[in-house]
């Protein structure tokens, strides 16, 4: 289990430093961009008001986003970075991510001691949200796994906290083909 957080730990690591980038549609970049030129302010939620799909192209994947999201793809997994310091991978499940949210559950308790764990189930899966107190404070945690046309996802993050944690969740259980 520690081995797996360390591997995702370099993989959020690598990146947030570089890689393949895909950028939201180039006419919000662009009116974004006219914005700011004119000195205008935005008004209060208008990042809210923009949200739209976030192509996560290398999956053939959709996840909501507000606008200026952005997603870099390491070693087949999309890092997308939402905003507000929320960060969540997305790849294809693998051998060592849970299968069932009971499972999850079990290695959350056993590896990272977690508390407050909620799991719901959706129609292609279920989410788990659970904390943890580490030796950087208290950390929140976002894990889902989702069943896309016959193929399985892994959607997690990491985040300092409720708020960020909430954004995340609310993230993974939008993803879509």
């Amino acid at each position: 289990m520690r081995v797996r957080a360390f591997v995702w730990g370099v993989a959020v690591t690598l990146a947030l430093v570089g890689c393949k980038k895909e950028e939201a549609p180039k006419e919000e970049a662009a009116a974004e961009e006219g914005a700011a030129e004119e000195g205008a302010e935005e008004p209060e939620g208008a990042e809210e008001d923009a949200a739209g799909p976030l192509d996560l192209a290398d999956l053939g994947l959709k996840m909501d986003a507000s606008a200026g999201a952005s997603v870099r793809t390491v070693a087949g997994s999309a890092m997308a970075q939402l905003g507000g310091g929320v960060a969540v991978t997305v790849k294809e499940a693998g051998r060592f991510d849970a299968e069932t949210a009971d499972k999850a559950k079990e290695e959350a308790e056993s590896s990272y001691s977690a508390e407050n764990v909620q799991s719901e189930a959706l129609e292609s899966g279920w989410a788990m949200t659970f904390e943890n107190s580490g030796s950087a404070g208290k950390n929140y945690w976002v894990q889902a796994r989702l069943d896309i046309d016959g193929k399985a996802y892994w959607c997690a993050a990491t985040l300092s906290t409720e708020e960020q944690q909430a954004s995340a969740l609310a993230a993974c259980k939008s993803l879509r083909k």
